[in-house]
């Protein structure tokens, strides 16, 4: 999970399998200083409406998932969750729908009984099980992998081939934390001591939840679809002809590592040779650099270019 205040920063990467395999990343949010305000609105008993139509990928869900209605409290209390962090790059009119996912099933009890029992034994052994409220970005295909079996074994990717991101509220249990540097290749705590990581512990932007806990230490609970701003899409990466690929790697050169570098002139090479498509060098790169260097870097350069008579 990644800080309310920051970008999203929920990437799958497709040559780390080891990654992908072992680890869910989230965006970090406020303890529980919201959960007040959702469950003082689910127990007004507000009113549900039928799941929309306007998001297909959930279609198969709507058996599942509850569709929020717009301007409820619920509805807007997990609206300003997402926008607490996102405000500079959505709006509310971004949002398709927001969903509930009750656990009405007995997949969902068992989940749920699973997930409170895991905070009463965490609690016992560290003493403050610090659960947290944080989000998943996620596919629609890996939202319904999430629904039907759990988050364990979902491979996520934060924006869906229609261009609509599905993000995922959770409640995590986080427990004791160590610092995980990005790009690292651990898969599980280095200790008895810790339970999970976190990318750095004075400025966190998310969460790592190795695999081996996902099953108990998460509980999804609402699912909001949005789409992508085209401002958003635009400045992702450059594709004006005043700022050529090369540009972008001299800048961000000495902010990342000799290996990342080298691996960004690789994936570039490949491009280069026509073996990979730009779209597929742009996924690379987002991997490796991380959405926020690469939108910093990309504006910086932007605005730059600009301020050149």
């Amino acid at each position: 999970m990644e800080e309310p205040a920051s970008p999203a920063q929920s990437s799958t990467s497709e040559d780390n399998d080891d990654e992908i395999s072992n680890v869910k990343r989230f965006r970090i949010d406020d303890p529980l200083n919201m959960a007040a305000d959702i469950r003082e609105a689910v127990g007004e008993n507000e009113l549900y409406a039928p799941a929309s139509h306007q998001d297909p990928a959930l279609d198969s869900l709507h058996a599942c998932l509850t569709s929020l209605v717009p301007g409820g409290k619920v509805y807007t209390v997990v609206q300003d969750m997402l926008l607490l962090g996102l405000r500079q790059f959505l709006n509310p009119n971004d949002i398709v729908g927001i969903f509930h996912i009750p656990p009405t099933s007995d997949f969902g009890q068992t989940r749920l009984k699973r997930f409170q029992k895991q905070v009463d034994i965490t609690q016992n052994h560290r003493g403050n099980a610090n659960v947290r409220y944080g989000w998943l970005a996620a596919s629609g295909a890996a939202v319904k992998n999430i629904m039907l079996e759990g988050p364990g074994d979902a491979s996520f990717s934060d924006v869906d081939e229609s261009g609509i991101v599905y993000m995922v509220l959770c409640r995590v249990i986080l427990g004791k934390l160590e610092c995980v540097p990005p790009h690292s290749k651990q898969f599980q705590p280095s200790s008895e001591s810790f339970d999970n990581g976190i990318d750095n512990l004075q400025n966190p932007n998310y969460y790592v939840i190795w695999n081996m806990h996902a099953d108990k230490h998460i509980f999804p609970e609402y699912v909001v679809s949005f789409r992508v701003p085209a401002k958003i899409k635009a400045s992702r990466i450059p594709t004006s002809p005043w700022m050529p690929f090369s540009m972008l790697f001299a800048a961000i050169s000495t902010k990342i590592t000799s290996q990342d570098m080298d691996l960004v002139n690789v994936h570039y090479d490949e491009f280069k040779r026509k073996k990979i498509s730009r779209i597929d060098l742009i996924k690379k790169l987002r991997q490796i650099i991380g959405d926020k260097l690469l939108l910093s870097t990309i504006m910086r350069l932007q605005h730059k270019v600009r301020s050149v008579p």
